[in-house]
């Protein structure tokens, strides 16, 4: 008995950076903020000097910004285990989903980069006093208090001229060949984060395969994921 051909599987889409009206003026202020703490003196500078927030929803582009601005300064975006380089490199460095880390972890990657004077930029989703979920923990007191010192630099959702780069972006990487028509009723119809983007480009892989695509299969997807639409 023949069997069924197996299904397609999932591309692993990683989304170029993508500039634009929505985060502008976020990473103008950090390139402003990390040359000048390049620059700084310990006696001269403040905790806000080394330390910068950048906050924002869920799939708005945060880990991206991260990842970009490091590589342009030379830094590191830090994880669990690599966490200790804030203590010897040079940076600057970057730590994200700030939300997850415990609060005295977040404490501590403060007090190291201000002391040691090494730009570090958090990113996080929500308002930074939310990071601290549980106000009894180990350095949550300290933390909150760093953190209203700070300042928090706000990444708004990509507009539908980001939406549009991204998709194509996705859609070439998960092998799909869509005309321009169909890429501008799409970025025109999902919800502003570049999650939606991803997931919309990867779901009509799988069920479309390496073809030529079609407005069809788009909307397939869409009707099955309502989430992905505004």
């Amino acid at each position: 008995m023949r069997q069924p051909p197996l299904p397609f599987e999932r591309p692993d889409i990683r989304l170029a950076y993508v500039r634009g009206a929505a985060n502008d003026a976020v990473i103008d202020r950090l390139e402003t903020s990390l040359t000048a703490e390049a620059n700084a003196t310990t006696e001269s500078a403040s905790l806000g000097h080394y330390v910068t927030i950048v906050t924002g929803s869920e799939g708005v582009g945060k880990s991206r910004l991260l990842t970009e601005m490091m590589a342009r300064h030379g830094g590191d975006v830090l994880t669990g285990e690599s966490f200790d380089r804030l203590d010897e490199g040079p940076g600057p460095f970057a730590l994200d989903d700030a939300q997850d880390w415990p609060p005295l972890k977040l404490f501590s990657a403060i007090n190291s980069a201000f002391s040691r004077g090494v730009p570090l930029v958090i990113a996080g989703e929500g308002r930074p006093a939310t990071w601290v979920q549980d106000p009894d923990a180990p350095g949550a007191p300290d933390l909150l208090s760093r953190l209203t010192a700070l300042e928090t630099l706000v990444l708004d959702a990509p507009d539908e001229a980001m939406i549009r780069q991204a998709l194509t972006d996705a859609c070439r990487q998960a092998g799909l060949a869509l005309p321009d028509s169909t890429l501008d009723w799409a970025a025109g119809c999902l919800r502003r984060n570049f999650t939606a983007v991803k997931t919309l480009a990867r779901e009509a892989a799988w069920r479309g395969g390496n073809i030529r695509g079609s407005k069809a299969l788009l909307e397939s997807v869409m009707n099955d994921n309502p989430g992905l639409r505004l």
